[in-house]
């Protein structure tokens, strides 16, 4: 089985290929760069790809991650963060590890062990912050979707486009960018851009984030049917 790395940080790169060489004799480990992604796809098909979505400027991370799991990569994420939404909205994308850089290189290797498996691997410091986050969201979907046997939301008129809700909606259901693309007949890459827009224009950082202000402020609700009204 073939291991990519992607990130930007040359030094922890080359450490982290250092790191699994010495404990995953049998395996092909190779630092790429994007550029691999367009030029030799194939590469990437059953291959396992670690990457710092977060190392990338902009959403340039989050794209190359949802462009390698597109191409049948199995993808843990590395990030020096360890914040709620961040790290929900990371999950959320059928990423198969995840693991903070500040854990050990053993914990990195367990992780790349687990996934070869089939198991989905997440750092034990990932835990708590990954149970306060679900924990928060499911009190608030709670506690602002079913609170009544009628629910219509209120969309503030011009925040988004009738397309940006739909996807928002969407979302809120859990269908990533490549299903939520299959459902309204777009491409993945239209359905990207239309999360990013959406992001942008809650003044928002993560999918998750603009789901839960959404949801806060009864812009959506899960019931297809219920009318949908507009506010000035």
């Amino acid at each position: 089985m073939n291991i990519f790395i992607l990130d930007e940080q040359r030094e922890y790169r080359e450490g982290m290929k250092r790191i699994l060489s010495l404990h995953l004799t049998d395996l092909d480990i190779t630092i790429c760069d994007e550029s691999w992604i367009e030029e030799q796809p194939s590469k990437f098909d059953e291959s396992i790809v670690i990457i710092d979505v977060f190392s990338y400027p902009d959403n340039k991370g989050l794209k190359l991650l949802e462009k390698v799991i597109s191409l049948g990569a199995k993808v843990i994420v590395l990030s020096m963060v360890k914040d709620n939404e961040q790290t929900l909205d990371i999950l959320s994308r059928k990423v198969k590890g995840f693991v903070l850089k500040s854990s050990s290189g053993q914990i990195l290797v367990n992780a790349v062990l687990n996934v070869i498996e089939n198991r989905i691997y997440l750092d034990n410091k990932l835990s708590c912050t990954v149970l306060e986050g679900y924990q928060k969201m499911l009190q608030m979907v709670k506690s602002l979707v079913f609170t009544s046997e009628l629910v219509i939301p209120t969309r503030p008129k011009g925040l988004l486009t009738k397309r940006e809700w739909e996807v928002l909606e969407l979302s809120a259901r859990g269908l990533s960018n490549s299903e939520i693309a299959q459902t309204l007949y777009i491409t993945d890459a239209t359905a990207s851009t239309h999360i990013k827009n959406v992001v942008k224009k809650l003044e928002v950082n993560t999918t998750i984030a603009a789901v839960l202000l959404a949801l806060k402020n009864n812009w959506i609700v899960f019931e297809k049917t219920e009318k949908v009204s507009q506010i000035s």
